[in-house]
């Protein structure tokens, strides 16, 4: 994963757009995000925890989290994609 991690931190989208790369999801949590992208199902139990200071979430590869967002409507899924929308 940290591999990854400093790969995607070395991408040509950190240099053109705003991406935060956080090394910690507590992090998310903490301060307010247009989108957060959720690629790993371990943080489940994280997630139930806290309401989310997000306008858009996408899961890549974790639809089964999808149900764990109550104040967010699916607005696109198409194969591991799912995009959510906060509600109101």
């Amino acid at each position: 994963m940290k591999k990854k991690l400093l790969v995607a931190k070395t991408n040509y989208l950190v240099k053109k757009r705003k991406i935060t790369y956080l090394d910690k999801l507590e992090s998310a949590f903490e301060n307010h995000y247009d989108i957060l992208l959720i690629s790993d199902e371990s943080y489940r139990d994280e997630i139930e925890k806290r309401i989310l200071n997000v306008s858009f979430i996408i899961l890549v590869n974790c639809s089964r989290l999808k149900s764990q967002f109550e104040n967010f409507e699916i607005v696109s899924e198409e194969n591991a994609l799912l995009v959510l929308k906060k509600k109101g």
